[in-house]
């Protein structure tokens, strides 16, 4: 699944070479406004019930969870609807699709993890892919097309709401005859399953927020202080900036993971074999982001259209940050297997903020947004450097003193 998502990612890439040449910044502006909005509330709408389904074997059981996550889902979305009817009754200029776009939005996503758990249970692995790649390459065409027949905005915040809810749909099609019909339920079962797994909606629900909070607010602080064509301009540089990261972490998580899960007994060993991955990519990835950060105006230019040149100049100073984050695939993985996710986790709610900070430290003290995308970038650095560096420490931290083979890592 993780080589679908790099497909999908790619898939959008492709579609913005042509979208760039159809809108202006300011839709695009506003597209990635809309998108970073929805992404507050999409992935954690279900509360992370679906995700208990896998934790429990009998029928019943997920019957009461999907009914969790389908009530925590609508509930979700009515209040989430509820506070966009209250800014648009403040500010009557609020964009018309606000009036009813988050809670259709909001229940397709519910709805679509339910059933995408519901395949991955019953193993229709095949299934769930080809509703991905559909998706993907049907909204992409749509956003393509319609750009070349009328280019506005409003079409792509269409597609953007109708997206997870085909999603739900085709994921319902694929999940179908996955569960038993006519079976009883009552509410003080249903209030029973609440309690056992009371810790989803608590805890992972919770993850999933702050995750999710972590990308979009950066930048609708951007949007807020420097306005659409800003926050235009910043998620086409990101947009090919992201794609070798998620190519280095695909081959992290297939190749590097189950060998350092083998390795974790003899620290010595792997702490060697984490220092050869890293330094491998290292010398592999310097040149393409030292040609990107050398010819990055030029390369956007080329792909995108003379318009966005500026992109390229947005992508210089977030060369350093995707290059880093593309360095620090192994010790991330690294952290897994040795279970220091919970340092991970506080070190990016402490690095969230000071990401924000430097973003508002840009537009308020140096009102300039290349000091907010310095420093913003700059909290990005230094990020990955002491993830880099806690991985090496947890693993040298019990480092056998034995002498182990060169070889001892193959």
């Amino acid at each position: 699944m993780v080589g679908v998502a790099l497909f999908s990612q790619l898939l959008q890439l492709a579609s913005y070479l042509v979208l760039t040449r159809n809108y202006n910044a300011t839709e695009l502006g506003a597209f990635a406004q809309f998108n970073a909005i929805m992404l507050l509330f999409l992935p954690w709408a279900s509360l992370a019930f679906p995700s208990a389904l896998a934790l429990v074997n009998n029928e019943a059981q997920r019957l009461y969870l999907s009914k969790l996550a389908v009530f925590a889902t609508i509930t979700t979305a009515t209040l989430v609807q509820l506070l966009f009817w209250g800014y648009w009754f403040y500010y009557q200029n609020a964009n018309p699709l606000f009036l009813y776009g988050p809670f259709i939005a909001i229940c397709g996503a519910g709805i679509a993890s339910l059933a995408e758990q519901r395949c991955l249970l019953a193993g229709r692995l095949k299934q769930q892919a080809v509703v991905v790649l559909s998706v993907a390459f049907l909204f992409c065409m749509s956003r393509v097309l319609l750009g070349l027949y009328q280019a506005d905005a409003h079409w792509l915040l269409v597609t953007a709401i109708l997206q997870p809810v085909a999603l739900a749909c085709l994921y319902y099609l694929a999940a179908a005859k996955t569960t038993e019909k006519n079976l009883c339920w009552r509410w003080s079962d249903l209030k029973q399953t609440y309690q056992q797994f009371s810790v989803f909606p608590t805890y992972q629900a919770s993850q999933l927020a702050f995750n999710a909070w972590s990308q979009s607010i950066p930048l609708l602080l951007f949007s807020y202080w420097f306005g659409l064509d800003v926050l235009a301009f910043l998620n086409i540089a990101v947009l090919l900036l992201v794609a070798p990261s998620m190519l280095v972490n695909k081959a992290a998580g297939d190749v590097y993971y189950p060998l350092a899960a083998r390795l974790l007994d003899n620290r010595r060993v792997l702490c060697k074999f984490l220092l050869q991955c890293t330094g491998a990519l290292f010398i592999v990835l310097l040149l393409p982001f030292s040609l990107l950060g050398l010819y990055a105006e030029a390369i956007y230019a080329f792909l995108f259209g003379d318009e966005w040149q500026s992109a390229g100049h947005y992508a210089l100073w977030l060369v350093p940050w995707y290059f880093l984050v593309c360095l620090n695939a192994p010790a991330l993985k690294t952290l897994m297997v040795l279970r220091q996710q919970k340092v991970s986790f506080y070190l990016n709610i402490f690095t969230f903020i000071i990401r924000c900070s430097a973003i508002a430290a840009g537009a308020i003290v140096f009102k300039s947004v290349w000091w907010a995308l310095g420093l913003y970038g700059a909290a990005g650095c230094i990020h990955n450097l002491v993830i880099i560096g806690i991985a090496f420490k947890a693993v040298a931290k019990n480092s056998s003193p034995q002498v182990v083979p060169d070889n001892a890592a193959t």
